[in-house]
């Protein structure tokens, strides 16, 4: 057995003693710290679980209502899964801010091909995937095929696809001649839960296994480590950011049949920047909890909560709404910097292995 060997398994080995000035040993030293890792992968957690307890005591009888409780998991519903239609892009290194206008462009258009069209609900899904398709492939093209900015392009398609967005919809809210089945999602209950959310905990699934558990997955890790070593190693970079921001679009469209159903109608003014801070705040919170400095899907639904639950409480509380732009501005700046120093130090721990 060599000495590290014999050094893990702590056989054929003994312990260094203290120095004469008294300093621990090394390995005291690492014992000693040991919890850190453990309290930076649920910090996050510990501090959605304090704010809920914080509000559940300073507002008692409406923070913790079964009403407040229910609005607040419906509406993080629509934001959660624009939050996952960023971080699929995002693991790559690559941004998509287009997806709120996406998620807009696909309710108002599938809206409308059901209340002006009179086309049924199959249709009309199937209208607004088209969307999201046609997004994420105009993006996936410019970004991964023609190497421009990713933040330039989809800044770009989210400005031109407001204007679409006014052009089609002439700035008119469209809730005529929607389909029960859609509209009534909103306000359906399964075992006191929205429908909304078990929707939305379905997607969050299907995206956790898709970029944890599978081959395209693993492809999308290694680009955002290092995209050099994954072309050395005959990875398609190319096609799988197209991919990326496919996902991306289609879970836009997602959200978008998603608002129609909690608001009961189309409005061309639901998304835009307001929508696109919290999903943002979330992703990047998100990457800083479970796994320290990688993007992930119950990272991001804690960090989605946490701005809730927030803005939520202090609005139960009597603040003044200007407030809710500032705490999410303010997360993002937060949660950009810390994810940003997290993957950094991974990133250099690995090159050092």
């Amino acid at each position: 057995m060599n000495p590290t060997e014999s050094t893990m398994t702590g056989q054929g080995t003994t312990h260094p003693n203290p120095s004469a000035d008294g300093t621990p040993a090394p390995q005291a030293r690492q014992h000693r710290f040991s919890l850190l890792p453990v309290i930076e992968r649920y910090a996050l957690v510990l501090l959605l679980v304090l704010l809920v307890a914080v509000f559940a005591v300073t507002a008692p009888d409406t923070f913790t209502s079964a009403n407040n409780i229910r609005a607040l998991l419906q509406s993080q519903s629509v934001n959660a899964v624009i939050a996952f239609a960023v971080i699929v892009p995002l693991i790559t290194g690559r941004f998509d801010l287009s997806v709120g206008t996406t998620m807009t462009l696909s309710s108002m258009v599938a809206a409308g091909l059901m209340s002006r069209d009179g086309q049924n609900l199959a249709v009309a899904v199937l209208g607004a995937v088209a969307i999201g398709l046609l997004a994420g492939a105009v993006n996936g093209f410019l970004v991964a095929r023609l190497g421009v900015n990713s933040l330039v392009v989809t800044l770009a398609t989210a400005t031109a696809m407001s204007g679409i967005i006014d052009l089609y919809g002439h700035g008119q809210i469209i809730s005529d001649r929607l389909p029960t089945a859609l509209t009534s999602l909103g306000v359906t209950l399964v075992g006191g839960v929205p429908v909304l959310f078990a929707v939305m905990i379905v997607a969050a699934v299907l995206v956790w296994f898709t970029l944890t558990r599978s081959p395209y997955g693993r492809r999308l890790t290694a680009i955002g480590s290092s995209e050099a070593s994954a072309v050395l190693v005959g990875i398609p970079v190319r096609k799988v950011v197209l991919v990326s921001f496919l996902a991306s679009g289609v879970l836009g469209a997602v959200a978008g049949l998603l608002q129609i159903a909690a608001q009961g109608s189309a409005n061309p003014t639901a998304g835009g920047i307001t929508t696109m801070l919290p999903a943002l705040a979330g992703a990047f919170l998100g990457a800083t909890v479970f796994a320290p400095g990688r993007y992930n899907v119950p990272g991001t639904l804690v960090g989605l909560f946490v701005v809730a639950v927030l803005v939520n409480g202090m609005a139960l509380l009597g603040a003044n709404p200007s407030y809710q732009p500032i705490v999410n501005g303010a997360a993002v700046l937060v949660a950009v910097s810390l994810s940003t120093a997290l993957r950094r130090r991974r990133l250099g721990d690995a090159s050092s292995i």
